[in-house]
């Protein structure tokens, strides 16, 4: 029994907490509330009217009893006499009519009293009306209680209704609470999974389509953009590595080679190619720290409008030369001339990304072809191209579609050229080449948004 008792107030004080018991309880408090002030005005105007209605009806029945009472030697037989109602007539030789109380007499017009009538052996309270009639004094009265019963049952029949109703709204702000409540313990208890390192958990939406599932749909969103860049970050680490272990092997292989041989003929090749190694090296972390301070956006409040075809055109001046050195034809089309909010350096270092990733992967005799189109840049050669499955991929910093990693080359280019991409807010779109220029090949596209849109 003892053992049973804290967990029962543990689930009271977790019961407590609960967003769905206080919302219910609150907005019950609140709903009772209303109906009470509603009910207390409703009571009041309900209370003003009736009075208003009674004064009128007693008046109303004092004119129209005036009026026969004129011509009527016996007065007595038109006198209603009633448990609701009754009247009272004094005429000018002072002979009484109907009930003779002196109460009925003292005041003029409206007034109320305690009064017992014939009807009843207990008193009751009585609205009179008391005015000249006929050459006398009439008195006509109406029973109160009889009338403010009716605001009586009213009254009961609201407070019942609002019980009931302030039941059912608890009972169901409860339910609806902890349905909710049961989507808030989801969200928590996924967000507690991911927190220990399973990035896959998910929420996943419910058929209710409301603001939480929003926030669902906006955290599972986020956790799959995070698990892509957890992973992403992993395969960084593992090429990084990878890359690097290699040429520090062959750098420390040739630095001990030189030590135990201080006077060999051959030492300066030797640490001419150590420092080649040393060089490759900085390149790559160089250009990771490119890529990662181009991540951070600061480089955009240097962008200026700057037509895109010039650029192209002084880019391909710069490389036409390279590209026939390598043994490949550049093949030039610009049309247009449009302006587009961007760096000239970062888009030549783009399209100098772009044409050195095609000559490394074509074999001499190849194509490449640089065109400009309005906001839309295109690069295409005729080389092996890039499997389907594999153009997101080639994307990413230090991945490499040719898995050995033997051959030169960081995996950092087309990294470098989405990083630029992205910082344009351009469109960057991997495809192959138009059947028309080769069967096989690459293209990589670049659509520009509008200077004003950017």
């Amino acid at each position: 029994m003892l053992s049973i008792l804290p967990v029962n107030l543990n689930a009271l004080r977790r019961l407590k907490k609960m967003t769905a018991l206080r919302q219910a309880a609150f907005l019950t408090l609140v709903f009772l509330a209303v109906l009470i002030i509603a009910g207390w005005f409703s009571a009041q105007w309900i209370s003003r009217e009736l009075d208003s209605g009674i004064n009128d009806e007693l008046k109303l029945r004092h004119e129209a009893l005036s009026r026969q009472l004129k011509d009527q030697p016996s007065p007595g037989r038109l006198l209603p006499n009633s448990s609701v109602m009754f009247a009272s007539f004094t005429n000018a030789r002072q002979q009484v009519f109907g009930d003779d109380s002196r109460k009925l007499y003292r005041r003029t017009g409206l007034s109320e009293i305690e009064f017992e009538d014939n009807h009843s052996d207990e008193e009751s309270r009585w609205r009179i009306y008391n005015a000249p009639a006929a050459g006398g004094q009439l008195v006509v009265a109406i029973n109160l209680d009889h009338r403010y019963d009716v605001l009586e049952r009213i009254g009961q029949s609201y407070l019942a209704v609002s019980i009931i109703v302030s039941a059912v709204t608890l009972v169901v702000g409860l339910m609806i609470g902890v349905y909710n409540q049961r989507r808030y313990n989801r969200i928590s208890q996924t967000l507690d999974t991911i927190a220990a390192g399973d990035l896959s958990a998910r929420i996943n939406q419910t058929k209710a389509r409301d603001d939480l599932d929003l926030v669902a749909q906006r955290i599972d969103l986020t956790t799959v953009r995070l698990e892509s860049l957890v992973k992403q970050t992993q395969d960084l680490s593992a090429n990084i590595a990878h890359d690097l272990k290699t040429p520090m092997a062959r750098l420390r292989a040739r630095l001990e080679s030189a030590l135990l041989n201080p006077e060999a003929e051959n030492n300066a090749v030797t640490l001419e190619a150590a420092l080649e190694q040393i060089d490759k090296m900085i390149a790559t972390f160089e250009a990771i720290l490119r890529i990662a301070y181009l991540n951070s956006g600061e480089y955009r409040a240097r962008f200026q409008p700057l037509p895109l075809d010039d650029i192209v055109r002084e880019t391909a001046d710069i490389y036409s030369a390279v590209v026939e050195d390598s043994g490949r034809e550049l093949v030039l089309d610009v049309q247009g001339h449009v302006a587009v909010m961007c760096s000239r350096e970062l888009l030549i270092q783009l399209l100098a990304n772009l044409i050195e990733n095609a000559i490394r992967h074509t074999p001499s005799g190849s194509t490449i072809w640089l065109s400009c189109e309005g906001r839309t840049l295109t690069i295409e050669d005729n080389g092996p191209g890039v499997p389907v499955a594999e153009r997101e991929r080639v994307l990413e910093p230090m991945y490499r579609l040719e898995k050995s990693r033997s051959t030169s080359g960081s995996g950092l280019g087309l990294s470098l050229v989405n990083t630029i991409s992205q910082l344009h807010q351009a469109k960057l779109v991997l495809t192959d080449v138009s059947r028309s220029k080769s069967p096989q090949g690459l293209r990589v596209r670049l659509i520009f948004p509008a200077a004003d849109s950017q």
